[in-house]
């Protein structure tokens, strides 16, 4: 809008304006353009306008006003280049326009003063990627920079998606706090996990961060140890994994292959030892022993072995090896138990 100085007779006309405002230029030119008016006088003369104030500038120009109401005339462009953007509003320009030269004396001026509107604010940009450490079997911690950019805001939410697969379509975690770190929990044992962040504004959420990726530990079972050896039965024993998620189940296997070609598997809510049963004697059996934090199955535990016992050794080839006893029953041979006499009693 233009705002005029002077008279019927001669006036003088500032319009100042900015380049269209927009929430990611940091930076736009002040416009002022000049204007001569007259409603009642011919003009056909040299005369000149000064520019002062936020810009020094003149312009030399020939009036060639008509007499009739209304009647005006463009000067000239002054501009003041690459201002910057403030979400705050300002600065704050004055410009006085002065004019000189006319044949009839007159010498009208205006002043117009002129603030930047504030800067559009709008929501932040990406905040750093996720980092992760305390990286355990089913918990890891999350943390990330805050964005660089905030859009004029201020950020007061931080959301974290974490999900299986990179496209985010199974996310398992998805959190919004005002902080730039969290631990996150519960997470399945030896598993991938991706992650990205959001930084959140009173303009809303930005884009997200860049995507990381983070694989949990084993979960895995310190090895067994094994005691109460006897020809058919022995007591598994182990300790619960190192990590902060207590198990809520366990799961043992024990075989004759180290391979453990069709285990025997049991799986129950124990405490960490199990007694086993019905082991034919003499024979080396294989264990090993796994848990579930209510997530997913751990790693199994490394292998423990021994062999049961036969009752008796025998002197073969120059060592003790066991010595296997079998009975005749119902006419075929079958591993005999050899019992011994213990306190009046006898015992396997």
């Amino acid at each position: 809008m233009t705002t005029w100085g002077g008279n019927s007779t001669l006036r003088v006309g500032l319009n100042v304006f900015t380049d269209g405002y927009d929430t990611f230029t940091p930076s736009i030119n002040v416009y002022v353009d000049v204007y001569v008016g007259s409603d009642n006088y011919n003009y056909s003369d040299a005369q000149h306008i000064q520019l002062s104030g936020s810009i020094s500038q003149g312009f030399d120009f020939t009036n060639t006003l008509p007499s009739a109401p209304g009647a005006t005339q463009y000067v000239g462009r002054a501009t003041i280049t690459g201002q910057a953007q403030s979400y705050g509003g300002g600065p704050t320009y004055t410009f006085t326009a002065q004019l000189s030269g006319a044949y009839n004396g007159a010498a009208p001026s205006v002043t117009v003063g002129f603030t930047l509107p504030p800067r559009p604010t709008r929501a932040p940009n990406a905040p750093g990627a996720p980092s992760y450490s305390s990286i355990a079997g089913t918990s890891a911690v999350a943390s990330w920079t805050n964005s660089t950019d905030l859009g004029g805001g201020s950020a007061d939410l931080w959301a974290l998606h974490v999900a299986t697969d990179a496209g985010f379509s199974s996310i398992v975690y998805n959190t919004a706090q005002a902080n730039l770190s969290r631990a996150v929990t519960p997470l399945a044992p030896g598993t991938t996990y991706y992650g990205r962040a959001f930084t959140h504004t009173a303009d809303g959420y930005g884009p997200a961060s860049g995507t990381t990726s983070f694989s949990t530990g084993t979960y895995q079972v310190p090895p067994p140890t094994l005691s109460n050896i006897n020809p058919d039965s022995l007591t598994v024993n182990w300790t619960a994994p190192s990590d902060p998620a207590a198990p809520s189940s366990y799961e043992l296997q024990y075989a004759t292959s180290a391979a453990f070609t069709s285990p025997t598997t049991l799986s129950g809510t124990w405490a960490t030892s199990r007694a086993i049963t019905g082991l034919t004697p003499a024979t080396t059996y294989y264990f090993r022993v796994r848990a579930n934090p209510g997530t997913g199955w751990g790693a199994y535990s490394p292998t423990a072995s021994t062999a049961t016992l036969s009752g008796a050794k025998v002197y073969v080839g120059g060592q003790w090896v066991n010595g296997v006893a079998y009975a005749r029953v119902a006419g075929a041979w079958v591993l005999a138990k050899v019992n011994k006499r213990v306190s009046g009693s006898w015992v396997l």
